[in-house]
């Protein structure tokens, strides 16, 4: 790996700032620290999102069912079956009855928005678990705010490219709208 001391900093649409060497090389560690600093403002915006639909279902939980299926009331596989389609999941129940406060549910979406970052050192290492990084030119990163979308690429050792894009998905009445972030070595 080459390591150089002369750097510089570039600020993204988006507000994120990344420190490249002027021979644009870099390590693994740091590709995946751009990665992280790029998909941080996604997480964030699916935090407020998740604990607005936590709401929902919340509601929904305790009251709608009843209303739209009063024979929920007596069968719990109906219940679960209504909750489902509206994206009720098992994380969710262990937040409705084990969770007591909205700081409670604040605080453990966030640590779950921290652990699906914490990640990505898993994913990029295993994606290039067998590569020998020698160098890598930085060559592009976009990120939209607007429809929570965001990619970059590098290119290793003169090569391959290693690329990521980051989408919402999902959709809550399908399965819990998440953050995916996808990995490519060609």
């Amino acid at each position: 790996m080459q390591n150089t001391q002369n750097t510089h900093t570039d600020t993204g649409r988006n507000g994120n700032t990344f420190t490249f060497s002027e021979e644009n090389t870099m390590s693994k560690k740091e590709i995946v620290n751009q990665i992280k600093e790029t998909v941080k403002p996604l997480m964030e915006k699916w935090e407020v999102n998740f604990r607005e639909f936590v709401k929902e279902i919340e509601e929904y939980f305790y009251v709608g069912v009843y209303e739209e299926n009063p024979e929920a009331k007596r069968n719990v596989e109906l219940k679960f079956n209504l909750l489902k389609r509206k994206g009720y999941t098992q994380a969710m129940y262990d937040l409705f009855t084990r969770v007591r406060s909205e700081e409670d549910i604040k605080n453990r979406i966030h640590k779950e928005a921290e652990t699906k970052l914490s990640k990505i050192d898993i994913a990029v290492t295993k994606k290039l678990k067998k590569v020998e990084v020698e160098t890598v030119e930085n060559l592009f990163f976009r990120t939209t705010g607007i429809d929570c979308y965001a990619e970059g690429a590098w290119k290793i050792n003169g090569e391959k490219i290693f690329s990521f894009r980051t989408i919402y998905a999902g959709g809550f009445n399908i399965q819990c709208l998440h953050v995916r972030t996808l990995y490519s070595y060609k």
